[in-house]
């Protein structure tokens, strides 16, 4: 019995380990200035928007955290008055982990302190709606 025991400890062991590994690389590689890049990339291309931001951190936890400071999301090339959509102090976005892996988006949270929207209309277009960079 005390050899059974003893192997189900190790076992028990290794698994704890080997999460932690897991959760430290995927830790380091979300928070990255590569995913970082990444992520500003792929905003600009799903958008057709140009996104500056002072500071991006992305964090691991039981989903996915991505904090903003100084974030500017640019308008349109038609707009004249403003270069900016939006500008915001800081931004926080909190995604769940299980849709993302399987391809899907679901925002458990949202929060922007210290926002500024700067809306525009022409006689065929407005500002607020997005559309990708292919069109």
């Amino acid at each position: 019995m005390g050899r059974k025991y003893k192997w189900v400890g190790w076992a028990i062991v290794v698994v704890l380990a080997l999460g932690i590994a897991i959760s430290l690389s995927a830790s380091a590689i979300i928070g990255s200035d590569w995913a970082r890049q990444a992520l500003i990339r792929k905003l600009e291309t799903a958008s057709g928007r140009q996104f500056h931001v002072e500071k991006l951190t992305l964090r691991l936890t039981p989903a996915l955290r991505i904090d903003a400071t100084q974030l500017r999301i640019s308008n349109p090339d038609w707009v004249r008055a403003n270069p900016d959509f939006l500008r915001a102090e800081s931004a926080s976005l909190k995604i769940s982990l299980l849709p993302l892996l399987i391809g899907r988006v679901r925002i458990e949270s949202a929060e922007m302190d210290g926002v500024q929207l700067f809306l525009a209309r022409s006689a065929t277009a407005d500002n607020w709606h997005f559309q990708s960079a292919a069109g």
